[in-house]
């Protein structure tokens, strides 16, 4: 039953494309380019071993007979023998038989110990890739498929094996025709484990059954419990059991034995040995302990085949001998480990334990110089010299492993090994191996290790082996320590408040900052569980994921951005920031960003206009959003990053979203009147557009049996479809005089609500199509209505700013209407355990509300000028996803906890920002009407709010002894105030006729000049605050900036085409255009700026020296420097004073010369 749900998806939407086969538009040039974003995994069967010739004769015929005979239902051979019967060896001899005569379609080998390689995810891109260079038809058929959909080698197991093999496959007429094509998969059993490789299973006992006839798949494993319930249950699998006791495999081994002492005889021609060397009664006893087992027949001969054959063949055949196959191995590792080390030797048992504890516990395998640097082995006794006594169980080539995984059973089996020395407990190896990682990296980390640059983009820095494994397994080891966690509790919380950051920094320069999030949890819940006295570990590892979260965006830009973006960023009373942050050597906050972590937990950034739809999936790991640049966006809830490309078709605004149940598909509504439909792991359609509506579609849902989707739409109709076939409408419920906003089915799916334009709420029958009831208590359009999760209740949200709550049965209201909000509410739902109601409105809140009260909870504040179109919540409840009308989709903390609110901020955007000349103060302005002084130093406001305009601020200016500021505003008027008493001193002066551009004060502070948006300029008397002389009109576009010449003799205007002109300030004359040379003269340059992607640069240079988080819309900031020091001005109405410390300046400055 569990196999058949985990196939299910599969059979619903499996389909076949219809140009498949047939017209790609793929040129040979391009495919092996496309080809290559499979990202194939290399398996080289070139150091693999086959079969003696003479051996395994009649199985190998058998599989050979059956391969290549013509089409048979039974499309899979299964093989099954337990570990050591020589499965490896047939399927190697197999596959290289089949390549001779052109039948060998694919080759995958999977090991253990070889992480990379036996990854499931690797499994079907790596099969498709063997296949497509086998066979050109198949490269173009999956190339075009690869060139449809592009993500499909990170979509799941099941949409991989359906588009990328199943459909092209079975797309080509002409290979059904041709002779048979064979896959052969060895050692399915060490693909992953059970849970892991649970989808590959699937695929292969189900979906083979739908590959043409011609393709055949041969697997061989041990008898493993999942894989035996999916394959036996199977008519198209033929299972045969690879049977050690019969008379053909004691023969088998018993030519096996012959051979290899013929070999030993001749590379032993020294030693004299007779023709029969060791003889037949020897090679009988030598048989007979194998007990079937070629891996023992193989292990023996390696162990035999030393610098004594003879001495080493007596000791094979006195060992102590047990019955049954698992004791025949351990007796022969028993013997062949007895015989190789010194094991009175303490120096080699230290030795011994240490590395192997690495090699067992290794999460890919790695090789013997990386053991070396990991372990710090003493001097004089390198990995190597220990493992050159161990060849007959270890391989060195190139990465160190045992030559099979029996010999790690019996090692971390203390029974079996029956010795201390030898027994392996992979908790401790993991306890050790984890120290070893952090000691070497503790002697490596350090702040830009690299020794980059910022504005070197590209990072393509080389890691060590030893320092690129210790970087990317240490906390997968630490997590796998059970008890015993003293030491490495000390070494972790010692590494971690020293070099947490620098980790960041080298997990930045090998590209996975997006896996630190997922690890950092992991790694926080061990410490809960065994450090849970270590305050200040936890802390800082609580720090440390939030930290990951808000700024993952910067760390994939640039490593150094951990310090120049992030860190400065980070709130200053937390533990990191305090461990971390030095004023002298990072750029600083005064007071702070934040003071502590806010429930903003990360952006996500990617689409391109206004975002109007979000969801999580049913399981919560995924988020998909809808914008109104015309795609969908799949991401990944934890990590944040994209796992499918924009999902494009609509031609017009996407305007709603919503997962089916199981969360296999997506479907969409769109401004251009079309419902599609989504697999949600390829990305590909899964149905034809659905049409049926005459103007847009607004809203879409599903029922909660997945089969029906419910669209509503501008034209006043709510349509439902079979979401299964699509096809034709199932109903057209019309009675709505206005367009439809929202649509839901209730959880049992016996009602169908729709909210309008037309103020009402509309609750349908969905067997009927018939009106239960309307519903009117809103004064204004419904936006959005939702269910409680148990159906009794449904919540609804309008533009009258009002969210009111009523019986689904009767329509009776059963609260009071909330009020809260400020504006038109966007969207209202209830959490997952119906406790809560939530809302978003496009007042920028997003608020909670206890669902059996009707009261405010608490409220969510968007630090940016953007307002909220939708929202979503986690399934478990934890997670709030919002999006909004500044195309940032942003994660927040469902559960706050006391922030503490800086103060001060402007109530909307910061539209104007200047530097006092001494650099000692800095004034804001905001289109909240306020100029607000700031002191530079502290990040303190030092007056209060100077309020007179009536409309928002445009321009600042401070006189030359700061005791003064103008401030320009958008109600066309110049004002002119005390900064000490924070009063107006003049009457508004009034001249422009259009809203102030720009300020400047004269250099003796006498006269003031400005530009408004036109071309006029005026400069007034700053005694009197009256004109000086008429309003000056010359340039031919409208003036960006003034300044006054040194001498206060002329005025520069700078207007939007560049050119720049020249007045005189005694008569008002226009005197000339002049050069921009002459312009510099008068005009220092600011020794930084920002520029239009966030980046702070030295003017001079370009050199870039930091970056605005993500969390900082930079589209929408204003700005301004003085010296090293930035004053930036959000659309949220924050105003950031950061002063870059002279180290970084001249770092950037040594790092250009």
């Amino acid at each position: 039953m569990a196999l058949q749900h985990t196939f299910s998806h599969l059979k619903a939407t499996h389909f076949t494309a219809p140009d498949i086969g047939r017209d790609y538009g793929v040129s040979t040039s391009d495919k092996e380019q496309i080809l290559q974003k499979l990202q194939p995994v290399p398996f080289d069967a070139s150091r693999r071993s086959e079969c003696l010739p003479g051996t395994r004769r009649a199985i190998i015929d058998s599989i050979t007979e059956w391969a290549t005979s013509s089409p048979c239902e039974q499309r899979v051979l299964w093989l099954y023998g337990v570990a050591g019967s020589g499965k490896s060896a047939l399927a190697t001899t197999v596959a290289e038989s089949l390549r001779k005569t052109g039948h060998l379609g694919a080759f995958l080998f999977f090991n253990r110990d070889m992480d990379e390689r036996s990854h499931p995810a690797a499994v079907i891109r790596t099969m498709a890739y063997q296949l497509a260079t086998v066979d050109q038809r198949i490269g173009t058929a999956i190339a075009g498929v690869m060139k449809a959909v592009p993500a499909i080698a990170h979509s799941s197991i099941i949409s991989q094996f359906s588009i990328l093999l199943a459909q092209p496959l079975s797309s080509l007429d002409a290979l059904r025709n041709d002779e048979p094509l064979v896959i052969v998969v060895d050692g399915l059993d060490e693909c992953g484990t059970a849970d892991e490789r649970s989808s590959i299973v699937a695929v292969l006992a189900e979906a083979s059954a739908k590959l043409p006839s011609s393709v055949r798949i041969v697997v061989t494993s041990r008898p493993e419990a999942d894989i035996v319930m999916a394959f036996k249950s199977q008519s198209h699998i033929i299972a045969r059991e690879l049977d050690i006791t019969t008379t053909d495999n004691t023969d088998d081994i018993r030519l096996y034995f012959r051979h290899r002492m013929a070999a030993i005889r001749t590379r032993s021609m020294h030693l004299r040995f007779e023709t029969d060397w060791p003889g037949e009664s020897v090679i009988n006893q030598l048989v007979k302990k194998a007990s079937g087992l070629f891996l023992w027949a193989s292990l023996a001969s390696t162990f035999i085949s030393g610098y004594d054959p003879s001495k080493r063949i007596v000791i094979v055949l006195n060992s102590h001998t047990y019955s049954g196959v698992e004791s025949g191995l351990d007796g022969l590792y028993r013997t062949a480990l007895e015989s190789s080390g010194h094991w009175d030797d303490e120096d080699f048992v230290a030795d011994f334990k240490s590395i192997l504890e690495v090699v067992i516990t290794a999460k890919i395998p790695i090789t013997a110089s990386a053991i070396d640097q990991l372990l710090s082995t003493p001097h004089g006794r390198p990995v190597v010299y220990t493992l050159s006594l161990l060849g007959s169980v270890l391989s060195m080539s190139p990465a160190v492993q045992v030559l099979h995984p029996s010999f790690i059973d019996f090692l971390t089996n203390r029974d079996r090994c029956g010795r201390d020395i030898w027994f392996i407990d992979r908790s401790s190896g993991n306890l050790h191996f984890s120290i070893a990682c952090l000691r070497r990296l503790d002697k490596v980390l350090k702040y830009n290790i690299c020794n980059m640059t910022l504005s070197s983009r590209n990072v393509n820095a080389n890691v060590t082996e030893d320092v690129s494994y210790a970087c990317s397994f240490w906390i997968d080891h630490v997590v796998d320590v059970k008890g015993n966690v003293l030491l490495l509790e000390e070494c972790l919380n010692s590494f971690l408040h020293k070099h947490l950051l620098h980790w960041f920094e080298l997990i930045s320069i090998m590209k996975k900052p997006r896996e630190m999030v997922a690890t950092l949890h992991c790694l926080l819940e061990w410490v809960t569980k065994y450090c849970s006295h270590h305050l200040n570990l936890h802390v800082l590892l609580q720090d440390a994921i939030r930290f990951a979260q808000a700024f993952k965006g910067s760390f994939e830009e640039h490593p150094l951005l951990v310090y120049l973006a992030a860190l400065p960023f980070t709130p200053n009373e937390s533990h990191l920031y305090q461990t971390f942050h030095n004023n002298c050597s990072f750029p600083s906050i005064p007071n702070g960003f934040h003071r502590s972590w806010p429930d903003l937990l990360s952006v996500l950034i990617g689409h391109e206009d206004i975002i109007s739809s979000v969801v999580f999936s049913p399981d919560g790991c995924y988020i998909a959003s809808a914008s109104r640049d015309m795609t969908i966006r799949v991401w990944d809830a934890n990590s944040g990053v994209e796992v499918l490309p924009p999902l494009e078709g609509h031609k017009k605004w996407v305007t709603s979203i919503a997962y089916c149940p199981d969360g296999s598909c997506l479907v969409s509504g769109s401004s251009d009147m079309t419902v599609r439909v989504w697999d949600a792991t390829s990305g590909i359609e899964v149905l034809s557009p659905l049409l049926g509506h005459t103007a847009g579609v607004t809203s879409v849902a599903y029922s909660s049996n997945g089969r029906c989707i419910a669209s509503g739409s501008v034209d006043k109709t709510v349509h439902v479809w079979d979401a299964v076939v699509g096809g034709e409408v199932l109903l057209t419920l019309c009675g709505h005089k206005a367009g439809i906003t929202s649509v839901v089915f209730s959880p049992d799916g016996e009602w169908l609500v729709s909210a309008s334009d037309d103020k009402t709420i509309h609750v349908w029958d969905t067997m009927t199509g018939t009106v239960n009831s309307v519903v009117q208590i809103h004064y204004a359009a419904v936006t959005s209505v939702n269910f409680s999760p148990d159906g009794k209740h449904i919540v609804s949200a309008s533009c009258d700013k009002t969210i009111h709550v009523w019986d689904t049965s009767s329509g009776v209201e059963v609260l009071p209407s909330l009020h809260g909000h400020t504006a038109a509410v966007t969207w209202v739902g209830y959490s997952p355990d119906g406790s809560h109601i939530i809302s978003c409105s496009k007042d920028k809140s997003i608020r909670i509300w206890n669902s059996l009260l009707g009261t405010e909870v608490f409220h969510l504040l968007c630090d940016q000028d953007a307002g909220f179109t939708s929202l979503a919540l986690s399934p478990d409840g934890k997670y709030i996803v919002s999006s909004s009308n500044d195309e940032m989709i942003r994660i927040w903390d469902a559960n706050p906890k006391n922030v503490t609110i800086q103060s001060g901020d402007h109530e909307g955007s910061v539209t104007a920002v200047a530097f006092s000349i001494n650099g000692e103060k800095v004034v804001s302005g905001g289109n909240d009407k306020t100029i607000r002084v700031w002191d530079v130093k502290s990040g303190k406001q030092i007056c209060t709010p100077m309020q007179r305009h009536e409309a928002g601020i445009t321009s600042l200016a401070f006189s030359p002894n700061g005791k003064y500021i103008a401030s320009g505003s958008y109600d066309k008027t110049i004002r002119l105030w005390n900064v000490e008493a924070g009063l107006q001193m003049l009457p508004p002066m009034h001249g422009h006729r259009t809203w102030i551009q720009s300020l400047t004060f004269s250099p003796d502070g006498m006269c003031i000049a400005s530009s408004s948006y036109g071309r006029g300029i005026c400069v007034w008397d700053t005694l009197k605050g009256t004109l000086i002389f008429e309003p000056l009109y010359r340039p031919e576009s409208w003036i960006k900036s003034l300044v006054f010449s040194h001498d206060g003799q002329e005025i520069f205007s700078v207007s939007h085409d560049h050119s720049i002109c020249m007045w005189n300030t005694s008569t008002g004359i226009f005197t000339s255009k002049i050069d921009q040379s002459v312009y510099l003269q008068h005009v220092k340059e600011p020794l930084i700026k920002q520029d239009f992607n966030g980046w702070v640069v030295e003017s001079a240079t370009h050199r870039c020296i930091l970056k605005l988080p993500d969390m900082i819309s930079v589209q929408s900031v204003v700005s301004v420097t003085l010296g090293s020091s930035i004053a930036i001005g959000t659309s949220g109405g924050r105003l950031i004073i950061m002063h870059i410390p002279s180290t970084i300046m001249h770092e950037n400055r040594s790092n250009k010369s």
